[in-house]
């Protein structure tokens, strides 16, 4: 009898050690994936800030939109571009669709802060006809920055309904990170 009694006592602290054991791992994969969640709800807030300060319209004369950051001048450009830069670089917490448009954008303000012009411009202190310039590319882009604002709207809201989904998420992750590499060193031919 009293064997059985010490028997059953064994059994039943090793249950509770391997029952503790499961416990504290699923403890950690919630705390790590609260950690997750926590860190892409921070930069899709913060993508959300960007695309409010991107919405911004001015109606110019004849019936022309200029977006606010081109309408001020180099200063709002460069504010803009800062921001954009810091989302890029904290993409990993951000779906790749997103981070594609994102990049488009800042393609596109690297494209007019290169411009020799605009550069001459900026170490000339000409703050006037930076201006104009950037108005002019703001009323001449606006069709392709509308494009680019209705996509980044878009993918933006597909990604907060997703936000939820951290195995998918780390799993499609993974797999993009291994294809990105694929692409870049064993394949390189294959990029046009």
């Amino acid at each position: 009898m009293l064997e059985t009694i010490i028997a059953s006592s064994a059994i039943a602290a090793v249950i509770s050690i391997i029952a503790n054991i499961a416990l504290k791992r699923i403890d950690y994969k919630n705390d790590y994936y609260k950690e997750i969640f926590k860190r892409r709800i921070d930069i899709y807030a913060e993508i959300e800030d960007l695309i409010t300060l991107y919405n911004q319209v001015v109606l110019l004369g004849e019936g022309r939109l200029c977006r606010v950051i081109f309408y001020t001048g180099i200063e709002e450009v460069l504010n803009f571009k800062e921001k954009l830069t810091h989302i890029i670089a904290s993409g990993l917490w951000v779906n790749t669709k997103t981070l594609k448009i994102l990049a488009q954008i800042e393609s596109l303000l690297n494209h007019e802060i290169g411009n020799p012009e605009v550069r001459k411009a900026v170490q000339d202190n000409n703050t006037p006809w930076l201006v104009d310039r950037f108005q002019a590319v703001g009323i001449n882009r606006f069709p392709e920055t509308s494009i680019l604002n209705k996509n980044l709207r878009e993918s933006v809201n597909e990604g907060w309904i997703k936000l939820y989904d951290i195995g998918g998420f780390l799993k499609k992750g993974k797999r993009n990170i291994i294809w990105d590499f694929l692409l870049q060193w064993v394949f390189p031919f294959t990029i046009s």
